[in-house]
């Protein structure tokens, strides 16, 4: 079976399923599953169409717009679905779909023609995602919150924004998805920090998912989030206090976090305009720590990242005495160091330039 026909008979699969949900949403109050126990793997076939579609430019052959918009509505309702499993393909699924629509959109005028209903039911997503995510945490946040579910229901909350994580990456793969829902990440943006925050709580594979995703977002978008939210800020400081608890991981799991963290907090200290500093002294040590062993990366003509977390201690808690003197010192020191050496290179590069100008004068 050749792969073009393996997807049609996806594409029949799910859109018979569509078929079957809408008409349970016209003439019955039932949920979706108790009518189609199949529901979890036409909503998988869902998403392996939406993968295809995303790795091409035209689809009509296998898919409408009219059909593609349906089955986007569709799995976004079952999402809520009672049915644990069916929903956790929906949230899989939604990812993908949301993300094929936006590439085809950006090669065919008649998609494009119907991106302000997706990019309406893309904002509704977001905080669906973001709601599920929070429910995980929740529940796992103290032995009183566990003893309310079964090991079964925290097992598929876990699932679920396992599942929320993933698909939060695949739509910020779409540029245009980007710019016009910037505000509607910011609550799926707090619940993947608060993924990082309470590591300890969660199945490691969140956490994963989580910091992934965040490394993603572009740094247009993390410039925007500096602008107008603490959202930059408060990542900054989860991403340090993970990779200092961290740091002598030797396990799979914690290393490939601390990889994902380690890129993402190098991109927002050269991206951020302002930070607030919230960790300890001690967690303040290990930044200057491994700052100063990538600051040929943090520190350009345009930007000094040491400075940055010094103007945040000096500056902007002038009377706070949480910090020892000497960790300030540390980084204002290596501030103005920077600094200079960076007027000195330049003072080189144009003295360089001119000599070269005198010399072609000359010849």
């Amino acid at each position: 079976m050749s792969h073009y026909q393996f997807l049609l008979g996806e594409f029949r699969v799910a859109k018979t399923w569509c078929k079957i949900i809408h008409y349970l949403k016209n003439n019955v109050t039932s949920h979706l599953s108790n009518i189609c126990p199949y529901g979890y793997q036409a909503e998988l076939a869902v998403g392996n169409i939406a993968y295809a579609i995303n790795t091409q430019n035209e689809c009509s052959p296998l898919v409408s717009l009219e059909s593609y918009m349906s089955i986007c509505e569709v799995t976004y309702a079952a999402m809520s679905d009672k049915n644990e499993k069916l929903a956790a393909g929906a949230i899989r699924s939604i990812g993908h779909l949301l993300n094929g629509f936006f590439h085809l959109s950006a090669h065919n005028d008649v998609w494009f023609s119907k991106e302000t209903d997706m990019i309406k039911l893309a904002g509704l997503t977001t905080t669906h995602l973001a709601r599920k995510i929070n429910l995980c945490i929740d529940s796992h946040s103290s032995p009183e919150a566990k003893s309310k579910l079964t090991w079964k229901q925290r097992m598929n909350m876990s699932k679920q924004a396992w599942g929320s994580c993933h698909s939060l990456g695949h739509m910020l793969t779409t540029d245009m998805l980007r710019s016009q829902l910037y505000a509607h990440f910011v609550p799926t943006l707090k619940a993947m920090i608060r993924c990082i925050n309470e590591h300890d709580l969660l199945n490691q594979k969140i956490v994963s998912a989580a910091a992934g995703t965040l490394n993603i977002i572009p740094d247009a978008a993390w410039y925007y989030y500096s602008e107008e939210t603490h959202i930059l800020t408060n990542c900054v400081n989860a991403s340090v206090r993970y990779l200092f608890k961290n740091k002598r991981a030797r396990d799979a799991t914690p290393i490939k976090v601390a990889k994902e963290l380690n890129s993402l907090l190098a991109r927002l200290l050269v991206v951020a305009k302002h930070i607030d500093v919230t960790c300890s002294e001690e967690i303040l040590e290990f930044l200057y720590g491994w700052m100063s062993t990538r600051s040929n990366i943090l520190v350009t003509n345009e930007v000094n990242a040491f400075e940055l977390v010094q103007v945040a201690l000096t500056q902007d808690y002038p009377n706070d005495d949480r910090f020892d003197v000497s960790i300030i010192q540390k980084f204002d020191s290596r501030a103005s160091q920077e600094r200079r050496k960076r007027e000195l290179q330049e003072k080189d590069s144009n003295t360089t330039n001119e000599e070269s100008l005198i010399d072609d004068d000359e010849l």
